[in-house]
């Protein structure tokens, strides 16, 4: 006759509290997988009203209720809901966990997360803040079935990376390296390179090494990417990382530059257009020789209206120049090397 958090049901064997004729009322099971820990369910049936049964577990587990333990950005339990008549559920559900629960929990981004028998589903993402205030709590709406639950923040990647780069190496290859910290039912990255920035190219893939949430290091070899006739060349490389149900993600974007002549080359200007209330592009240049380069910004009329003088350090680099007190419109920006100029557009909006 009543429940809190000295008064409720420990599940900590293979039994379940059960609720005969659960419909459209909602229920709370009031258990926990200790003696010292509650973690209650409340459930609702959008569908078939039936008996249902929750037992909570200690832990969240990366393959549903068995192998390795989410380590990190997870409430440390989960939830097992069973059904006697199969079929016909479709429940909304609201979780609760204290602080003692988290496992370097995100509480401001965070999602109910099903268990479909192959890999966990954590409905939308980014997911949204917890609600209360230690205990907390979290709901998801229609979930279509019963099963495991468990509650996640920052769900929004099936692949935690860590690190991503490319260098040039052979004078004609391009090397990329990357490390993950996690992997949750990732399926495979896919390698691609672009000239511009903005076109992209399929030039390789790799499958994912595993599962949880071990370091895994990875290495993609490019090769015979630059003509060694030509004086020089930029590349760009990305990584997609694209988990088993089909969803994915981009990694930053990390380039490779070749020169066969002590020069400098230089990439697009990043952002373009730009917004004048936070007018500060980039520009990534490499250069071989410590030097200066002029900046001149002309508007469409071919006027000067702006200029930036830039010294350059022997390799790479990011120049960043401040197009805030130009009006709105499209410049010219000419970088000049002693004698030799090079042209870019760039818009101000």
């Amino acid at each position: 006759m009543g429940y809190d958090e000295t008064n409720f049901i420990v599940t900590d064997g293979t039994g379940e509290l059960k609720k005969s004729a659960l419909g459209a009322i909602a229920f709370t099971f009031p258990v926990g997988f200790d003696a010292s820990t509650y973690n209650p369910l409340t459930l609702t049936q959008n569908g078939t009203a039936d008996e249902l049964g929750v037992r909570c577990l200690e832990h969240h587990f990366v393959g549903g209720n068995s192998g390795a333990q989410f380590s990190s950005e997870a409430v440390d339990a989960s939830w097992e809901i069973t059904e006697m008549v199969a079929g016909g559920s479709s429940l909304d559900a609201t979780v609760q966990w204290t602080a003692s629960d988290e496992l370097s929990f995100n509480r401001s981004d965070c999602a109910i997360g099903f268990w479909d028998g192959s890999k966990w589903d954590y409905g939308s993402v980014p997911g949204s803040a917890a609600a209360g205030s230690d205990p907390f709590a979290q709901s998801r709406l229609t979930i279509g079935g019963v099963g495991l639950i468990g509650v996640r923040s920052g769900a929004a990647l099936p692949i935690e990376l860590v690190d991503f780069q490319a260098t040039a190496i052979n004078e004609t290859d391009a090397m990329l390296h990357w490390k993950t910290a996690a992997e949750i039912y990732s399926s495979h990255f896919e390698i691609e390179r672009s000239r511009d920035g903005s076109t992209w190219q399929l030039v390789g893939k790799t499958m994912s090494k595993g599962q949880g949430s071990s370091e895994q290091d990875y290495e993609f070899l490019d090769q015979h990417v630059f003509d060694q006739r030509s004086q020089q060349a930029l590349f760009y490389y990305r990584l997609k990382m694209v988990d088993l149900d089909g969803s994915f993600e981009y990694s930053p974007v990390r380039s490779v530059i070749f020169s066969n002549e002590k020069d400098f080359i230089m990439g697009k200007f990043f952002p373009n257009p730009v917004d004048r209330n936070d007018a500060v592009v980039q520009l990534e240049i490499y250069s071989i020789e410590e030097k200066e380069i002029v900046l001149n910004v002309h508007d469409v009329r071919g006027q000067l209206v702006a200029r930036f003088a830039k010294q350059l350090t022997n390799g790479g680099q990011v120049l960043t120049i401040d197009l805030g007190e130009l009006a709105a419109g499209v410049y010219q920006v000419k970088i000049v090397d002693g004698a030799e100029g090079f042209m870019q557009r760039i818009v101000v909006q």
